[in-house]
């Protein structure tokens, strides 16, 4: 792993932007992302994260759920290596586009958000969630934040659940 820049980080886990060779079957360079605790991450949350990660490993690829790429988990740090997603946070997004007044109620296509494109989101976040509850899955903590996006274009998003805290029932 090629480490850049940190993505996010909560109170006890970070996120970096990173290339990897040779995963996902891509030969060559892939731009993932790598959550890892922090140095003063105490063993109660090494234990939630290797968790997350074994619920991980169990589910097969949804649409609307970001992919396990890979883990190191052999010696510390623990690195779960997890698909990038370019645009980041839902709630980021949505909370830029309002400050750059981006919001419209209009059809057809268009740079700004519309309502249909609001209903998208919910509508992609719905079924990432079902799909997740559905192998038995429970989110503890969904939030706006626990959305990112995919693609670049704002009437062309994916929203995918991203791997924050989630268990089997």
């Amino acid at each position: 792993l090629k480490v850049f820049n940190i993505l996010g980080e909560g109170a006890f886990g970070q996120v970096w932007r990173c290339e990897a060779n040779d995963i996902d079957g891509v030969e060559g360079i892939s731009t993932v992302a790598v959550k890892t605790l922090k140095e003063n991450a105490t063993e109660s949350e090494k234990k939630d994260l290797m968790s997350e990660l074994q619920v991980m490993k169990t589910l097969e690829p949804h649409i609307n759920v970001v992919r396990l790429l890979g883990c190191c988990t052999e010696k510390d740090p623990i690195f779960v290596i997890i698909e990038y997603v370019a645009l980041g946070k839902l709630q980021t997004f949505l909370r830029n586009s309002r400050l750059e007044k981006n919001y419209h109620n209009a059809s057809g296509k268009s740079k700004t958000l519309a309502s249909r494109d609001l209903v998208s989101f919910m509508y992609q976040v719905a079924r990432g969630m079902e799909f997740l509850s559905s192998r038995g899955v429970r989110f503890f903590a969904f939030k706006s934040f626990s959305t990112i996006l995919k693609r670049n274009s704002c009437l062309d998003n994916s929203s995918r659940l991203g791997s924050k805290k989630y268990s089997h029932n």
